[in-house]
């Protein structure tokens, strides 16, 4: 497994393309170290990992496909 770096930016399509590209996970850089090598090895063990920020942005991007003026997640019709 050969560690990922991204931007930053933790937007919801950001981590669906991450993890699509093979990322194991997505975490911001102010996880405390100790939480960080425990999530590397939960990677490791081929589990996702990802922080609450990434969590978020997956759920705003993943909501129903609707045309009430949100954005679709990904699969939705045009």
């Amino acid at each position: 497994m050969a560690p990922r770096v991204g931007h930053g930016n933790l937007d919801g399509l950001v981590v669906i393309r991450a993890l699509q590209a093979g990322a194991a996970g997505c975490l911001v850089k102010s996880t405390p170290p100790a939480e960080l090598l425990d999530l590397i090895r939960v990677a490791a063990q081929g589990h996702t990992v990802l922080s609450p920020v990434a969590k978020d942005g997956l759920v705003a991007v993943s909501g129903p496909c609707t045309r009430s003026g949100r954005r679709p997640g990904p699969g939705c019709p045009g």
